[in-house]
């Protein structure tokens, strides 16, 4: 069972990395116009976190 805990963490801990990327990406939108559109889901992945 430790196999499967492990990787269900190291799952979480990969998901929470993405989602803090992608919230941070939000900040950057003077940058590219893509970084903008994550800027409307700045609140919705600090939930998520």
């Amino acid at each position: 069972m430790a196999p499967v805990r492990d990787m269900m963490a190291s799952m979480a801990f990969v998901a929470m990395l993405v989602f803090s990327v992608a919230l941070v990406a939000g900040f950057f939108g003077t940058l590219h116009p893509a970084f903008d559109s994550f800027a409307h889901f700045r609140v919705h992945l600090a939930v998520l976190m």
